[in-house]
């Protein structure tokens, strides 16, 4: 019998088409598949009350963890939200975006009383697990430093 922590799996050897039953291993995948996604919405988020603002990106880590992806990092600032997940392979970086989205844009317009916010894109690329701490990293800096300056930036002396 097991425990209400262990899981049983069955592995199949392929060599030798033997099967064997292992307890107390995790569903996911060994090495997980790491996404970083930039949801970018219609609306500044700091025109919210700052409440409102915090509740909300509670909200969108508490419907990340009900959509069965593991949090790394969240991060958020004027326009956009930062997430790097963990996804398992049955569940595809599109259905995860849209049922974030959603799961979320209702909650935006009713308690953030945002009447006109919807969410414009979101974007996905794959992170290897080489590259998880750097991507942690930038999106910290991203989301809590100075905005970065886009395009040519001319100097005329």
């Amino acid at each position: 019998m097991l425990s209400g922590s262990e899981q049983a799996t069955t592995v199949v050897d392929l060599g030798s088409l033997k099967s064997k039953t292992i307890t107390g291993i995790d569903n996911r995948p060994p090495n997980p598949l790491y996404f970083h996604f930039i949801f970018s919405a219609n609306t500044n988020f700091s025109s919210a009350a700052k409440e409102a603002r915090t509740e909300f990106y509670k909200y969108m880590k508490v419907c990340a963890k009900v959509l069965d992806a593991g949090l790394q990092v969240f991060g958020a600032k004027d326009t956009y939200i930062h997430l790097l997940v963990s996804l398992d392979r049955a569940q595809t970086p599109f259905d995860f975006i849209q049922r974030m989205k959603l799961l979320t844009a209702a909650r935006a317009r009713r308690n953030m009383k945002l009447k006109n916010f919807r969410w414009i894109n979101a974007d996905v690329s794959t992170v290897s697990q080489s590259e998880r701490k750097e991507t942690i990293r930038a999106i910290r800096r991203q989301t809590q430093g100075p905005t970065p300056r886009r395009g040519i930036r001319l100097v005329i002396a």
